[in-house]
């Protein structure tokens, strides 16, 4: 079940990459520019908690906590 969850979140930074990629490529406007930050922040806040399940001491989950917030 972990790696099950492992897969899951790594499919979603790499589609959420590919989300960024497209929006960034038909960039027009103040609504492409909301689409990108909000994709850039949920990139941010997936590879928190991707390092958060990948963490082997307590230090480095809180440091991921803290990025993932």
């Amino acid at each position: 079940m972990y790696h099950l969850v492992i897969y899951i979140q790594l499919i979603s930074i790499v589609l959420v990459l590919i989300e960024s990629w497209v929006v960034f490529r038909n960039w027009k406007g103040a609504l492409h520019s909301y689409l990108f930050l909000a994709a850039a922040a949920t990139l941010f806040n997936n590879l928190g908690y991707f390092y958060e399940l990948k963490a082997r001491s307590f230090d480095t989950y809180f440091t991921s906590l803290k990025f993932s917030y």
